[in-house]
């Protein structure tokens, strides 16, 4: 993450989670983990969490900090963890569908 700084600005990480709902902690708590270590190292990282049951963030450092709180769609995604509520296969082609053709690989 530091390496990067030298070339323009921080390290873009995003970790994408797809379907690991409450049977699958470890992996949840592995790309929390991750996410932890990026965000210690100066990179500009989010955790992109895609999940019809459980797409938010897990420990008190990823909830949403009020309920009942009405955030914009820019608070959202300031959060380390962006939470999608969808199945992995519908979400992906719709995130492929959203991204400039360039990019665009489905």
């Amino acid at each position: 993450a530091q390496a990067a700084e030298g070339n323009g600005g921080p390290l873009k990480v995003a970790i994408l989670e797809i379907g690991a709902g409450g049977n699958v902690t470890t992996v949840r708590s592995t790309s929390e983990s991750c996410l932890d270590g990026f965000l210690r190292a100066g990179a500009d990282a989010r955790l992109i969490r895609v999940n019809p049951d459980m797409p938010a963030g897990d420990g008190a450092k990823y909830a949403l900090k009020e309920e009942g709180q009405t955030y914009t769609v820019d608070d959202l995604l300031e959060l380390p963890v962006l939470s999608i509520m969808g199945r992995g296969l519908e979400t992906l082609r719709q995130i492929d569908a959203a991204m400039p053709s360039e990019m665009s690989a489905l």
